[in-house]
């Protein structure tokens, strides 16, 4: 993951959260994110949190323990938490 952020920041000395969001970006196509998956969590969460849902979704892909199999569901699922939740109008 860091190589990814690394890549988007240059030769900057520290990292910006743009660099994250352009990580994050970068890797939407290869986990097989649906465009609309990642304006919808942008838009829910920010950008700068979906970004890292994306990028923790991404490390964790290959984890010999406990692989995600399906990052859009996850980030999915991630987005409809996210949401502030609503009191019952009864």
């Amino acid at each position: 993951m860091s190589h990814l952020v690394g890549a988007a920041q240059g030769k900057r000395p520290c990292p910006v959260p743009r660099d994250f969001v352009i990580a994050a970006i970068d890797r939407l196509v290869p986990l097989g994110f649906h465009p609309s998956a990642w304006q919808e969590a942008a838009q829910q969460m920010g950008d700068l949190t979906a970004a890292l849902c994306v990028l923790i979704i991404d490390n964790n892909v290959a984890h010999p323990d406990t692989p995600i199999h399906s990052p859009g569901g996850i980030s999915n699922n991630s987005c409809n938490e996210s949401q502030p939740m609503r009191e019952s109008s009864e």
